[in-house]
């Protein structure tokens, strides 16, 4: 069995020669947005109004596979906010690693709770007591699963704490 990956997909489609303009193309655009928003999904707005758009993720074992359910999540969702059908034109099919490669972007590698418990082989608890220590790094953003950090903005905060342990042991003692 073919292991499944997750990919952005992208597909643009055109109104048939003789086909009108979609009127009202940017209030029927935002209930597009609304219509994909539990795929992942972003509409496209394109230069005129006899074109448009998606973005999805998904997830399938290729791309053609992820091709295919991204065309017809886009022509599901297009239906029911009533743009009309219209032939696909442009479609792409990356996997989330080769959009950061093709970005140039490199991703910081990100820890949560369970993995910064993890790397110095404490609690739960005993992290949720370090991360309120003086100089410990915020968080770059607060999920519903907890707070998240770079690695690197960890390896950093511990390797000044190594340097000087006192101020960090001190500050996470109770007062």
């Amino acid at each position: 069995m073919a292991s499944v990956e997750e990919r952005s997909v992208v597909i643009e489609v055109v109104l048939e020669e003789g086909q009108e303009e979609i009127p009202e193309l940017e209030s029927k655009l935002a209930l597009l947005r609304a219509a994909v928003a539990d795929r992942g999904g972003v509409p496209l707005r394109c230069d005129d109004t006899s074109r448009y758009g998606a973005r999805f993720c998904v997830t399938a074992p290729d791309a053609g596979a992820a091709v295919d359910e991204g065309v017809r999540a886009l022509q599901e969702a297009s239906a029911s906010v009533g743009l009309p059908d219209a032939p696909v034109v442009d479609v792409e099919a990356s996997t989330l690693a080769e959009l950061a490669d093709a970005s140039g972007i490199e991703v910081p590698e990100l820890i949560g709770v369970s993995e910064l418990a993890e790397l110095l082989g404490v609690s739960h608890q005993l992290v949720t007591v370090l991360v309120r220590a003086k100089g410990f790094p915020p968080p770059v953003a607060e999920l519903n699963a907890g707070p998240v950090w770079t690695l690197m903005s960890i390896n950093l905060f511990l390797r000044k704490a190594q340097a000087d342990p006192d101020p960090v042991e001190s500050s996470t003692r109770p007062g």
